[in-house]
């Protein structure tokens, strides 16, 4: 699902990449709720979408987002799992 990987240098070539994931992957259809970025299941736009996007969130590990990636999550450090926290309010 081409998330953003977690040994990228930099913290800002990681938000960059985290940006460009997310331009491809929240449907834009629910643009303009924030809170539908971070998962919460009040229904603004199509039921599929809400499907396609949880899905993309779980494929990309962000549901466990320091989990390592062996274990269904991202692999993420810290400072990226904030990144990833800031970038979906």
């Amino acid at each position: 699902m081409n998330a953003p990987a977690a040994n990228l240098e930099t913290p800002d070539a990681f938000r960059a990449s985290l940006r460009a994931w997310l331009e491809e992957h929240f449907p834009a259809s629910l643009r303009g709720h924030p809170r539908l970025l971070g998962g919460h299941d009040t229904l603004h736009g199509p039921a599929e979408d809400h499907a396609r996007w949880k899905a993309a969130m779980a494929d990309a590990g962000y549901g466990a987002p320091r989990w390592p990636v062996a274990y269904g999550g991202a692999g993420l450090n810290s400072q990226q799992a904030d990144i990833l926290a800031e970038e979906l309010e």
